[in-house]
């Protein structure tokens, strides 16, 4: 018996205008293509597409949401209402396009995060913490420093709440919503630490492993490139990733100086002079690459990168203090040598001079301690004398 014949299926091509349809309709305006998920949706009859810049279907659903309120505020003549942490994914893409230090970047998410959101979400029973724009209120910025102070500092108070008014501002600017005023607290000036002559040769010492042995008495071997970067810290006054951001083009040999790249912090490119105990250690660096200071690959050292030796090596002194107190330590020699705030903050690129007028005022403060330890001593002196003279005059 012959096998029966089977029928070739129906296939029906689905028109264009019915594929885009049902794209949108399956997928909710979503679909991937590549590497990320692209969006396509109507508003008042008007179709949008573009990149979500995302690659997980549920970041891309985010996005698509909130392109999709940005279109309507748009069209409504409204002003757009983010949330806190779009608002801040929003000003990390542009401080990274302005050349910020990932660090900085880094620390507003964590203090967002550690300190902002749970006090929202605890005392104005909010699910998330993770509120609208034009619902952060005066009574949450009080709370917020309320918190933070029972377990930090002033300063740190004042570390949080200037990301706070940075991302409030920079909601203000983008999105014209109002915005609480955030007022910074009255704190005191913390002391700024420095290591005197003794205990900087002392600290020196340490670094290059002086006279130390490991636990089975070998010699512990010197780490060049941290003994580098320490003087080029203490006796240039660099800041630690102005020493890591050192290449060998921008040195030159001849004239014994080196020329900061543009992009540091006070936004110069000045040409210091390198003195010969740091010179002295150029050549013991090897080369490999653009960086004087590098990884084995060449590649920039992350920064941090001197803050454990450095730390390390305090500890040994009784001191606890990282690489910015080799700066600071800088500004202060040249203080007690009679330097002018002027040329103090030429020579660290400070942008206020109020900055380079510390300096100056521990120098003044140390000589005015110095100047009255004389005088307590020449009143002693005077006082025994006298007590002298007298039992000498009673024996007559």
């Amino acid at each position: 018996m012959p096998a029966p014949k089977l029928k070739a299926p129906i296939i029906k091509l689905a028109t264009k205008e019915e594929a885009v349809a049902k794209d949108r309709v399956s997928r909710g305006g979503l679909k991937k293509r590549g590497r990320y998920y692209h969006y396509r949706f109507e508003v008042e009859g008007h179709e949008y597409t573009g990149s979500t810049k995302q690659e997980t279907l549920k970041e891309a659903k985010k996005e698509l949401e909130r392109q999709r309120q940005k279109i309507h505020h748009r069209t409504k003549g409204t002003p757009f209402n983010p949330l806190l942490s779009e608002l801040i994914t929003e000003w990390e893409k542009t401080q990274r396009a302005d050349n910020h230090s990932e660090k900085h970047i880094a620390n507003c998410s964590r203090l967002f995060k550690d300190h902002v959101y749970p006090v929202i979400k605890e005392h104005f029973n909010h699910e998330t913490g993770d509120i609208k724009l034009d619902s952060f209120t005066d009574k949450m910025v009080e709370q917020i420093k309320i918190e933070y102070q029972k377990t930090h500092t002033e300063h740190g108070c004042n570390t949080l709440l200037r990301y706070v008014s940075g991302i409030l501002k920079y909601g203000n600017k983008n999105y014209k919503i109002d915005i609480p005023a955030v007022s910074k607290l009255k704190a005191q000036k913390k002391p700024i630490t420095y290591l005197d002559e003794e205990e900087i040769f002392t600290f020196l010492d340490h670094i290059d492993f002086k006279n130390s042995k490991a636990g089975n008495g070998a010699k512990v071997p010197l780490n060049v490139q941290i003994s580098f970067a320490v003087r080029v810290m203490l006796f240039m006054g660099f800041r630690e990733d102005e020493v890591l951001d050192m290449t060998w083009n921008n040195y030159n040999a001849k004239n014994m100086t080196y020329t900061l790249n543009q992009d540091t912090k006070g936004g110069e490119s000045p040409t210091v002079a390198v003195p010969e105990e740091v010179a002295e250690w150029l050549p013991k660096l090897k080369v490999n690459g653009a960086y004087l200071l590098h990884q084995p690959d060449g590649s920039r050292h992350h920064e941090g990168y001197t803050s454990n030796p450095i730390r390390r090596a305090s500890k040994k002194m009784g001191r606890n203090f990282g690489p910015h107190e080799l700066r600071r330590t800088h500004g202060c020699m040249l203080a007690f040598l009679q330097t002018g705030a002027f040329t103090i903050q030429k020579a660290l690129r400070h942008k206020s001079i109020a900055t380079s007028q510390a300096y100056v005022d521990i120098a003044n403060r140390v000589v005015a301690e110095a100047q009255g330890k004389m005088m307590e001593n020449l009143r002693k002196n005077r006082e025994a004398r006298k007590q002298k003279a007298d039992i000498e005059a009673s024996k007559k």
